[in-house]
């Protein structure tokens, strides 16, 4: 079993690369890989409760699939603690419990995974 780690770097909307990443991520885990995912950046943002997606966005609205990730087994959610902290986000009032990471130790997580994803 190899360990995936996909980097969530893009907020919701606008775009597809947020949604793109997370089909990705469930597809290796349906191979029984392990999986775990990095929220940076404004990638913090997808965790954040009451998302609703501006009116001119007509992508997809990923609430519904952060409760099925745990069909896949991928139940490891990173978020780097300076990126939450810099969008003025709480880590308790996010869409899935998580675990925190400081930034100068997200070099020593990525090493520890055999394959990233940026995304």
């Amino acid at each position: 079993m190899r360990k995936f780690l996909f980097i969530m770097r893009y907020s919701p909307w606008p775009g597809v690369i947020p949604g793109e990443c997370l089909d990705m991520a469930m597809t290796v885990a349906a191979f029984d890989q392990a999986v775990s995912l990095l929220f940076l950046d404004d990638g913090v943002l997808q965790l954040q409760t009451g998302q609703i997606p501006p009116a001119r966005y007509r992508g997809r609205v990923l609430n519904p699939v952060w409760d099925a990730l745990e069909l896949y087994d991928i139940t490891t959610l990173w978020v780097e603690q300076e990126s939450l902290r810099q969008r003025g986000l709480d880590a308790t009032r996010l869409l899935r419990p998580i675990q925190l990471i400081r930034r100068p130790d997200v070099p020593d997580l990525i090493a520890a995974h055999d394959r990233v994803v940026s995304g």
